[in-house]
């Protein structure tokens, strides 16, 4: 195997974690959280969640007291917003309809992201097992409300 690949054997037997919900978010300006100065990898970055490991041990972030964003429902969220103030059928512009990009969640062998993607495309408004996300649910509010 080349350095730094991943194996993606087993995909649909691994634990994976989905997208969809609510996630914890820290903004990083700097950039600080996974490459620190000097451009080396940050070990002890946000990304990780690291706790203080003794009472002397500084820590400038916490996820769990940092906002949310329900990250693929916010976005159709939005767009369900952008689409309600110009469509065409009420007069007030020229959008006809809207398809969301991914129905359901598919088997992608690039993608291997691990322990998050795993082999699958995971922007889906359904879960690969069959289950509405978030998501799922703005866009279904949204088609109800047309005649």
């Amino acid at each position: 195997m080349n350095v730094g690949t991943v194996s993606i054997s087993n995909v649909v037997q691994r634990d994976r974690i989905s997208l969809d919900g609510e996630w914890n978010v820290i903004v990083d300006p700097y950039e600080m959280g996974y490459v620190g100065i000097l451009e080396q990898r940050n070990d002890r970055g946000f990304f990780r969640d690291h706790s203080p490991r003794h009472p002397g041990d500084r820590v400038e972030y916490d996820f769990d007291a940092s906002p949310t964003l329900t990250v693929q429902a916010a976005v159709y969220a939005e767009h369900v917003v952008m689409i309600g103030r110009n469509r065409s059928d009420m007069g007030r512009g020229a959008v006809a309809g809207l398809s969301p990009w991914i129905l359901k969640d598919f088997r992608a062998p690039v993608r291997v992201l691990p322990g998050i993607q795993d082999g699958y495309n995971r922007k889906g408004l359904v879960s690969e097992e069959g289950e509405p996300k978030l998501a799922f649910h703005v866009l279904a509010d949204f088609y109800s409300t047309i005649s």
